[in-house]
């Protein structure tokens, strides 16, 4: 059975123009598709455009070159009235809550805001509506009236999460919404996001730097440094078989309670190479990669399918 696109993204790219006149390129030449029902974990450091793809994606920049499309329609060539009803399909939810929620406003009309633009209910049928998401979400109806600032971070991200769901989206974008939650917050919220999947029949694109994670939640996974896409499998496949340099120095920065295993997994992949700055052309990880060779620093690799569902950005292969 061939699986629905939900998204699919074209050769995106996104360039920023600096205050010294070069040119930033946060998002260069990334394809990919997100299919229904899945969770499509992004992977990188920070800095590597992940989340410049996430506010290209929901429409809040506009690309240098490639398209977005939303049911075969590039989304940044919507009108007005086609742009509202993408954006009641695909909601975000931020790294920070203490941020993302305003503070004068309280919680029942933060959560309620999307429903009155989009004008889905009003009166008791938007009280029941905000009643019902806050307490998918596990918060109290008692609440609804109090600011941002009367909760902690795990009860201010449930409140964005609350937020989004208010307006029955089709998939959500999730750009690392645990990192800035305490460690013993971070896997309740991630099982409250996987049960909120099945409940709500939901697609996510999960952006973060925490692999461990990904193995948990995430169905295919998608490797990104400097603005490119190196490796995208199954979160099996990366696991079990990781094949690009970079995806195994991540890899390797998951801890392991074994000092056998542990000792020199992320200096042997590394190598003695110094990360430099360095002219146009070529793989983008070669300045740290211990197995570049010439063909490394003069052409970029291709995108190539090397097992099933299986791709790879690297010369080796």
């Amino acid at each position: 059975m061939v699986k629905e696109k939900v998204i699919e993204v074209v050769k995106l790219k996104k360039y920023f123009k600096e205050r010294n006149k070069n040119v930033l390129k946060a998002v260069d030449d990334i394809s990919f598709t997100l299919y229904e029902g899945e969770v499509l974990g992004l992977i990188g450091e920070s800095g590597c455009g992940k989340s410049t793809i996430a506010r290209t994606i929901v429409g809040y920049y506009k690309p240098t070159e490639g398209k977005v499309l939303y049911k075969g329609q590039n989304i940044h060539q919507f009108n007005k009235k086609q742009l509202k009803n993408y954006t009641k399909e695909a909601q975000m939810i931020f790294q920070d809550p203490s941020n993302s929620l305003d503070p004068r406003m309280r919680i029942v009309d933060i959560v309620g805001e999307g429903i009155d633009i989009h004008r889905i209910a009003s009166g008791d049928e938007r009280l029941d509506r905000i009643y019902k998401v806050l307490n998918d979400v596990g918060l109290n109806r008692s609440l609804i009236y109090r600011f941002p600032h009367e909760f902690s971070g795990g009860q201010k991200q449930r409140i964005s999460i609350a937020r989004a769901l208010a307006l029955e989206p089709r998939f959500l974008i999730c750009d690392e919404p645990i990192s800035a939650l305490d460690v013993s917050i971070r896997v309740q919220i991630v099982n409250l996001l996987k049960r909120l999947q099945k409940n709500y029949k939901l697609t996510y694109l999960f952006i973060t730097h925490d692999l461990s994670t990904l193995k948990y939640i995430a169905n295919r996974v998608a490797i990104m440094y400097r603005g490119s896409i190196l490796e995208i499998a199954t979160t099996e496949d990366i696991y079990r078989n990781p094949l690009h340099p970079y995806t195994k120095v991540l890899l390797s920065s998951i801890p392991i309670p074994d000092p056998d295993v542990e000792k020199n997994r992320y200096i042997e992949i590394l190598g003695n190479r110094k990360f430099q700055k360095m002219s146009e052309g070529g793989c983008k990880f070669r300045g740290l990669c211990k197995y570049s060779k010439k063909i490394c620093f003069e052409i970029e690799p291709c995108f190539n399918e090397i097992d099933s569902n299986h791709f790879v950005r690297c010369h080796l292969y």
